[in-house]
């Protein structure tokens, strides 16, 4: 009966690691990450994947859901987080549940090889706006990092929050 209960008890925390970053948001912002992802359909919640890691120091996180009311409106076109500092950052993480397709213009964006060998397409327009979209497990991502002050993130800032994701 022991051995029964411990490998119960072992499959249990193994099937619930993978989740631990967003298992923690949804605990540290019970009104604006809980909520929001408790209403999304059961298969698009286990593929919610969230980064561990930030070049700033978050302290507001909020999660919405988009879809299209016109077509279909039980429809979730995607999911996005935004992790702000509370005064003049602010980084978009876009989970995208249905087939996305990349801009056109991906073709003239640089790339960068993530920590998994996949590659992310990125835009480094100014000291204040990057952004970065690459593919992992058939769902589209995209991080946008925003600051409206003179605080300045490189490109390595946004791959080391990429690689930081749990899948």
């Amino acid at each position: 009966m022991k051995k029964i209960m411990m490998l119960s008890l072992i499959l249990f925390l193994t099937a619930c690691s993978g989740t631990d970053a967003l298992e923690k948001l949804k605990k540290e912002y019970p009104e604006s990450v809980k909520v929001v992802i408790e209403e999304l359909p059961k298969e698009i919640q286990e593929k919610i994947a969230v980064p561990t890691k930030f070049p700033f120091e978050v302290t507001h996180v909020t999660a919405y859901n988009s879809g299209n009311p016109l077509e279909d409106p039980m429809e979730v076109i995607n999911t996005e987080f935004v992790f702000s500092d509370g005064e003049s950052v602010n980084m978009h993480l876009y989970i995208y549940h249905t087939d996305f397709t990349f801009h056109p213009d991906d073709d003239e964006l640089d790339t960068v090889t993530l920590m998994d060998d996949s590659i992310a397409y990125y835009n480094v327009s100014d000291g204040n706006f990057k952004s970065i979209r690459w593919k992992k497990e058939e769902k589209d991502f995209s991080i946008m990092l925003v600051s409206v002050k003179d605080e300045v993130f490189s490109l390595e800032d946004l791959v080391e929050v990429v690689n930081s994701i749990e899948y």
